[in-house]
């Protein structure tokens, strides 16, 4: 498979998956805050650029918690992995707020 193919299968994988995840999210009472492709980086330095991100609100780690040990959650990722290169979680606890 060429490397143009390559990138299309796994941004398809990633988009199939990605609705699924959007309901896991509302049934944990989690919103997306924000997100998009990404168009450059400013400052820095990776090895390789990702194409997208994504901001997403919990109502608590327990509700975060409950969501990734769910057995929709299991079955969910299974078929993400296949659409993804990397993938970061980050827990922050913010410090500035509205």
């Amino acid at each position: 498979m060429r490397a143009d193919e390559n990138k299309y299968v796994l941004r398809r994988a990633n988009a199939l998956s990605g609705c699924e995840v959007i309901k896991l999210v509302a049934a944990h009472d989690g919103r997306f805050v924000y997100g998009g492709a990404i168009s450059g980086l400013l400052v820095g330095e990776v090895e390789e650029q990702w194409d997208s991100f994504a901001l997403v609100e919990y109502p608590s780690n327990a509700a975060f918690q409950a969501m990734i040990v769910s057995e929709e959650c299991e079955r969910i990722v299974q078929d993400r992995v296949a659409g993804l290169v990397g993938q970061l979680d980050i827990r922050v606890q913010p410090f500035l707020t509205r």
